[in-house]
């Protein structure tokens, strides 16, 4: 049986475009398993409504998967999936004839900051509803980028890439969002650091 985890994304790549059913299968099956946890997250981030997120991360795999077999050659996955997702909602506001191309300020920031793991940083489920509220208050692309960066472990280059930005801009907004974070927080910090 083939170990996929020691193969790069490239080598992936070529696997899944495999003529041999099983060896293009276990490829794409390790693919998933790397990154759809963190595509969730990235729909999740997108879109408050549930249907929508499924919709879009099922219709992202479906993309990649077609694109793929045609001879896609990257070396970073995730960053495409990304930008497949973002493409797509993208393109549903768009349909939908809105000016607002995402909307982020609609998400339940508790989830996310559970799925951040910050219960095992500050054992204070107070502190974790305050980070929410905190998150509330960066601006749309910070907490685009400030998700890429700090949840998933992306470069700014690949962030870059994602939101067709250069990586000077990226790395500067994810500087200002995560000083504009410490700030807020600065206080509650401080409070549970003393209270430990």
């Amino acid at each position: 049986m083939i170990d996929y985890s020691v193969y790069s994304d490239r080598d992936l790549l070529l696997l899944l475009q495999d003529s041999k059913k099983k060896i293009s299968d276990g490829a794409f099956r390790e693919i998933y398993s790397k990154y759809s946890a963190k595509l969730y997250t990235y729909c999740k981030i997108k879109s408050y409504d549930s249907k929508e997120i499924d919709d879009v991360f099922q219709e992202t795999w479906t993309q990649f998967y077609n694109i793929a077999l045609k001879g896609l050659e990257l070396s970073a996955i995730q960053a495409y999936l990304f930008t497949i997702a973002r493409n797509i909602f993208i393109n549903q506001y768009r349909s939908r004839k809105k000016n607002d191309v995402v909307r982020l300020d609609e998400i339940e920031y508790w989830e996310i900051a559970d799925e951040l793991n910050l219960e095992k940083q500050f054992s204070d489920k107070d502190l974790i509803k305050i980070i929410g509220i905190a998150l509330k208050k960066l601006d749309e692309k910070q907490r685009e980028s400030f998700f890429l960066r700090w949840y998933n472990n992306m470069t700014y280059k690949e962030i870059g890439e994602i939101l067709n930005e250069n990586e000077a801009t990226i790395k500067m907004r994810c500087k200002r969002a995560m000083n504009k974070l410490m700030k807020i927080l600065k206080p509650y910090v401080v409070e549970v650091k003393e209270n430990e």
